[in-house]
Protein backbone atom coordinates (compact mmCIF):
# COMPACT_ATOMS: atom_id res chain seq x y z
CA UNK A 1 0.00 0.00 0.00
CA UNK A 2 1.25 3.31 -0.98
CA UNK A 3 -0.24 6.85 0.68
CA UNK A 4 -0.20 10.09 -1.17
CA UNK A 5 1.73 12.93 0.15
CA UNK A 6 -1.35 14.59 1.29
CA UNK A 7 -2.60 11.19 3.16
CA UNK A 8 0.80 10.60 4.75
CA UNK A 9 0.79 14.20 6.31
CA UNK A 10 -2.36 13.93 7.27
CA UNK A 11 -1.84 10.71 9.47
CA UNK A 12 1.51 12.29 10.71
CA UNK A 13 -1.09 15.38 11.81
CA UNK A 14 -3.74 12.70 13.78
CA UNK A 15 -0.54 10.76 15.67
CA UNK A 16 0.83 13.91 16.50
CA UNK A 17 -2.67 15.38 17.96
CA UNK A 18 -3.80 11.71 19.20
CA UNK A 19 -0.65 9.90 20.56
CA UNK A 20 1.57 13.39 21.28
CA UNK A 21 -0.82 15.69 22.30
CA UNK A 22 -2.52 14.02 25.25
CA UNK A 23 1.00 12.73 26.74
CA UNK A 24 2.26 16.76 27.24
CA UNK A 25 -0.68 18.10 27.84
CA UNK A 26 -1.02 22.11 28.28
CA UNK A 27 2.38 22.21 28.89
CA UNK A 28 4.83 24.35 26.28
CA UNK A 29 5.48 21.12 24.29
CA UNK A 30 2.05 20.26 24.48
CA UNK A 31 0.67 23.61 23.06
CA UNK A 32 3.76 23.25 19.94
CA UNK A 33 2.68 19.59 19.44
CA UNK A 34 -0.79 21.53 18.72
CA UNK A 35 0.58 24.08 16.55
CA UNK A 36 2.62 21.16 14.62
CA UNK A 37 -0.44 18.98 13.93
CA UNK A 38 -2.55 22.08 12.97
CA UNK A 39 0.71 22.90 10.45
CA UNK A 40 0.59 19.37 9.48
CA UNK A 41 -3.35 19.11 8.59
CA UNK A 42 -2.80 22.66 6.69
CA UNK A 43 -0.01 21.24 4.28
CA UNK A 44 -1.93 18.22 4.06
CA UNK A 45 -5.10 19.69 3.25
CA UNK A 46 -5.37 19.64 -0.53
CA UNK A 47 -1.57 19.17 -1.23
CA UNK A 48 -2.16 16.84 -4.55
CA UNK A 49 -4.81 19.49 -5.96
CA UNK A 50 -1.99 22.35 -5.30
CA UNK A 51 0.75 19.60 -7.17
CA UNK A 52 -1.86 19.15 -10.18
CA UNK A 53 -1.84 22.65 -10.34
CA UNK A 54 1.69 23.12 -9.85
CA UNK A 55 2.38 21.35 -12.88
CA UNK A 56 -0.32 22.42 -15.08
CA UNK A 57 1.08 26.21 -14.12
CA UNK A 58 4.62 25.46 -15.08
CA UNK A 59 3.71 24.24 -18.63
CA UNK A 60 1.66 27.50 -18.75
CA UNK A 61 4.84 29.10 -17.87
CA UNK A 62 6.56 27.57 -20.40
CA UNK A 63 4.52 28.58 -22.62
CA UNK A 64 4.53 32.03 -22.43
CA UNK A 65 8.20 31.91 -21.94
CA UNK A 66 8.82 29.52 -25.23
CA UNK A 67 11.15 27.85 -23.07
CA UNK A 68 11.20 24.40 -21.37
CA UNK A 69 12.66 23.03 -19.03
CA UNK A 70 15.59 20.05 -19.16
CA UNK A 71 14.80 16.73 -18.47
CA UNK A 72 17.93 16.49 -16.13
CA UNK A 73 17.80 19.74 -14.01
CA UNK A 74 15.02 18.61 -12.02
CA UNK A 75 12.02 20.22 -11.04
CA UNK A 76 12.73 22.22 -8.47
CA UNK A 77 16.07 23.55 -10.36
CA UNK A 78 13.99 23.59 -13.53
CA UNK A 79 11.47 25.97 -11.98
CA UNK A 80 13.72 27.97 -10.07
CA UNK A 81 15.04 28.43 -13.81
CA UNK A 82 11.82 29.45 -14.72
CA UNK A 83 10.78 31.67 -12.43
CA UNK A 84 14.60 33.65 -12.89
CA UNK A 85 13.22 34.03 -16.96
CA UNK A 86 10.21 35.03 -15.96
CA UNK A 87 11.50 38.40 -13.51
CA UNK A 88 13.47 39.19 -16.26
CA UNK A 89 10.73 38.91 -19.03
CA UNK A 90 8.25 41.10 -16.79
CA UNK A 91 11.12 43.63 -16.05
CA UNK A 92 11.40 43.64 -19.92
CA UNK A 93 7.56 43.67 -20.62
CA UNK A 94 6.81 46.33 -18.01
CA UNK A 95 8.73 48.48 -20.11
CA UNK A 96 7.80 47.59 -23.65
CA UNK A 97 4.51 45.17 -23.50
CA UNK A 98 2.32 45.93 -20.85
CA UNK A 99 -0.25 43.28 -22.42
CA UNK A 100 2.46 40.73 -21.82
CA UNK A 101 3.34 42.44 -18.22
CA UNK A 102 -0.19 42.09 -17.26
CA UNK A 103 -0.32 38.15 -18.61
CA UNK A 104 2.93 37.48 -16.80
CA UNK A 105 0.88 39.01 -13.51
CA UNK A 106 -1.44 37.15 -14.17
CA UNK A 107 0.07 34.29 -14.10
CA UNK A 108 1.99 34.85 -10.69
CA UNK A 109 -0.77 35.27 -9.40
CA UNK A 110 -2.30 32.14 -9.79
CA UNK A 111 1.01 30.53 -8.94
CA UNK A 112 1.17 32.20 -5.38
CA UNK A 113 -2.88 31.98 -4.82
CA UNK A 114 -2.32 28.33 -5.19
CA UNK A 115 0.67 28.02 -2.90
CA UNK A 116 -1.14 29.60 0.08
CA UNK A 117 -2.22 27.01 2.51
CA UNK A 118 -5.46 27.40 3.82
CA UNK A 119 -7.29 26.08 7.24
CA UNK A 120 -9.29 22.80 6.21
CA UNK A 121 -13.00 23.44 6.98
CA UNK A 122 -14.61 21.26 9.93
CA UNK A 123 -16.11 17.84 9.12
CA UNK A 124 -19.86 18.72 8.77
CA UNK A 125 -21.69 18.64 12.14
CA UNK A 126 -23.59 15.63 13.49
CA UNK A 127 -27.04 16.54 12.69
CA UNK A 128 -28.40 13.28 15.10
CA UNK A 129 -26.18 13.95 17.95
CA UNK A 130 -26.92 17.66 18.18
CA UNK A 131 -30.61 16.86 17.90
CA UNK A 132 -30.44 14.89 21.01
Amino acid sequence: MSLSNSEALGCFAMAQGVMVLPALGDSYAGKSAATLAGLMLMLADGEDIRQTRRIALRAELEGLLGQTAAADEGWQAGTDRLMAALGAELARAEAADPACAAQLLDWLLRWTGNERLTIPAPPPADTDAAAA
